[in-house]
């Protein structure tokens, strides 16, 4: 009996292991915590073959992003410990081919300047049409 547990353990450890090398990986950051588990819950229903993991703020991302395979960053700006640009500084530097869409509440000018200068010039204003955010994904994924 003992044999046989600790071989389904491992074939359950197996399975997610070939499942996060298979899947595409979709990370998710916002600060706000209703926000971002409402919007990880619709991706992973829209976006069946996507594994979603989120992150409360940039320090938080840079950890999974230097820790596993992501293919594609979802992030606010406006986040306390390491906001969104610190963030893009970090992916810019380190992990400069993930393809990022930028959400924000805070769309201005200046804004639209730092990123640009950044070099990143997908942005979604807050609140987000979802439909438009699960089509610009998929053209990535």
């Amino acid at each position: 009996m003992i044999n046989y547990l600790i071989l389904l353990y491992f074939s359950s450890w197996h399975i997610l292991c070939i499942k996060l090398l298979i899947m595409k990986n979709l990370l998710v950051v916002d600060d706000e915590r209703m926000f971002l588990m409402s919007l990880s819950e619709s991706l992973m229903q829209a976006l069946k073959d996507v594994n979603v993991i989120t992150a409360e703020n940039g320090e938080e991302a840079i950890r999974i992003l230097d820790s596993m395979p992501v293919d594609f960053l979802l992030t606010d700006l406006q986040m306390p410990v390491l906001n969104g640009f610190g963030l893009l500084s970090h992916l810019k530097k380190f992990h400069p081919s993930i393809p990022v869409i930028v959400m924000t509440a805070y769309m201005n000018d200046e804004t639209i300047k730092r990123l640009s200068s950044l070099g990143f010039l997908n942005i979604i204003e807050k609140p987000i049409e979802f439909e438009n955010l699960v089509r610009k994904i998929r053209e990535w994924i």
